[in-house]
This record gives structure tokens, sequence and C-alpha cells, in this order.
């Protein structure tokens, strides 16, 4: 069995509100929708730690997904993880 190597994400207030209401509005697409989720799901700052394979099977993606995921974010911010583009200089 693999270890969950899935980055560890830490959003600030300011993102975490942003994303949440991008959850809540569900005006900015599925793909975006579920990147969004995703990544609060995934945001150790308020003190929770879900692993990526429980945050994969809640959002309804793959493990490797929800993964790319998380280090598009950290290597890139709110808008590399929830909006889909690729990092700048990738």
């Amino acid at each position: 069995m693999k270890a969950n190597n899935t980055t560890k994400v830490y959003l600030s207030a300011e993102e975490r509100q942003t994303l949440t209401q991008m959850v809540k509005k569900m005006e900015c697409g599925e793909r975006k929708y579920k990147r969004a989720r995703t990544l609060l799901l995934l945001d150790r700052s308020q003190g929770e730690e879900r692993s990526g394979r429980a945050v994969a099977q809640t959002v309804g993606l793959r493990p490797h997904t929800v993964s790319k995921i998380a280090q598009r974010y950290v290597g890139g911010g709110s808008d590399s993880g929830a909006g889909g583009e690729a990092p700048t200089g990738a």
C-alpha cells in the first residue's frame, strides 16, 4: 500500500474565503468547483488533516488528480489550483 504523499496545503483566510464563495455559488463550472472543493478539503490551516485518497473519494476525483491540484496550488497559489491554469514558468 502506498504512503499518502499528497502535498500539504495551507490556505490563507482570504484564499479560503474566495474558494468557499466559489463552492457556494457553484457558478464556476464543475471543473473549477471540484478543484476549489479539493483545496478546501486539503487545507490544514484549520487543524484538520485529510488524506488525498479520502478527499478524492469525497469530491469524485482520482487520488493522482487530487495530488496534482495540491502541487499546483503550492507551486503557484489558489489561482493555479482552483483555476486549472498551469503555474507560470512551467
